[in-house]
């Protein structure tokens, strides 16, 4: 929805996004190494954090190191990543406003603040946290379901529903466009949404000619019809996914997160996949399907999805 292309050749354009890449990399890297990580854990969460992969050295994730700065900083940066890359660009060329006037970066930053305020509060009622301690445990796992990172601080699966819900719904929504993480990304909803008041504005009054704006820009209508279809795919694919993995013998709260999170590229989901758990006990078929789920949710999906015709390898004309 915004122009990605911020330089006129696609090579110099690539190289800046790279520079700018490596440089998150490299000063995550000597912070976690400040704060007391092995050079080689620094480089290696470093690496798995920008990149939003969340694979740690350690079977227990970052709450290996029961370390509050390296659980902040971490945050901060998976943040970062699940952030548009041309937009930090522009913040290089232009200033830090840049970021106040993009509409999707605004919208995942506010809407991370209030999915932390409502897990903080959540478990510090229920679970007995202190204020700090819910406070940081809750910001630190919406940040790296937020940026579909997939890192863990904190046995999440003990915690309340409700704060379980936030955080499957914080890694279906994702990240922004032109970040590294996954998820169905935070500028399809705001078209979404804003595609669902000018409808119910024009129930109300049928002759009015409305238009959807994003960023004080006029959409076009197959924009709009782009985007609808995207999130009826999205959820049919973890609809139809969801069953198979419940033929394979999953419970069908756990086939639903499953397949929910490894197609919005998280990994974690909850029970026995959850914080303290892995897909290890899940039967062959049921890793295919997740496999898929993976393969979808990372890559295009109407590509993806297309290669399962049998007109595509018919054709003569794909060889």
């Amino acid at each position: 929805f915004s122009n990605s292309r911020i330089l006129p050749r696609i090579r110099t354009t690539a190289v800046a996004l790279f520079y700018i890449y490596l440089l998150f990399t490299i000063i995550l890297t000597g912070m976690l190494a400040i704060l007391g990580m092995s050079t080689y854990d620094a480089v290696n969460h470093a690496c798995s954090a920008i990149a939003t992969g969340g694979f740690s050295t350690y079977n227990d994730s970052i709450a290996h190191f029961h370390s509050a700065g390296i659980e902040i900083v971490t945050g901060l940066f998976m943040i970062l990543a699940a952030g548009n890359f041309a937009l930090y660009y522009q913040v290089t060329q232009i200033g830090l406003k840049v970021l106040w006037h993009d509409l999707e970066f605004k919208s995942y930053i506010v809407l991370l603040t209030i999915f932390t305020v409502l897990i903080s509060i959540n478990i510090i009622m229920v679970n007995g946290y202190s204020v700090a301690d819910g406070v940081r445990e809750a910001f630190f796992q919406v940040a790296s379901f937020g940026s579909t990172t997939g890192y863990v601080s904190a046995d999440y699966d003990q915690w309340p529903s409700f704060s379980k819900l936030i955080l499957a719904v914080t890694f279906l929504t994702g990240g922004c466009a032109g970040s590294t993480a996954g998820g169905i990304k935070v500028c399809r909803f705001i078209v979404l949404l804003k595609t669902v008041m000018a409808e119910l504005r024009r129930t109300m009054h049928p002759q009015m000619l409305l238009n959807v704006y994003y960023a004080k820009r006029r959409l076009p209508t197959e924009t709009i019809i782009n985007v609808s279809r995207f999130f009826f795919v999205y959820v049919l694919v973890i609809a139809v996914l969801t069953m198979l993995l419940c033929l394979s013998g999953v419970d069908v709260d756990e086939a639903v997160f499953g397949v929910a999170s490894c197609i919005s590229s998280v990994g974690p989901a909850f029970g026995s996949i959850g914080a303290t758990g892995n897909y290890a006990g899940v039967t062959g078929m049921g890793q295919l399907t997740l496999a898929l789920a993976m393969l979808l949710g990372r890559l295009e999906l109407f590509t993806v999805l297309a290669l399962l015709r049998g007109e595509y390898w018919r054709s003569s004309k794909r060889w």
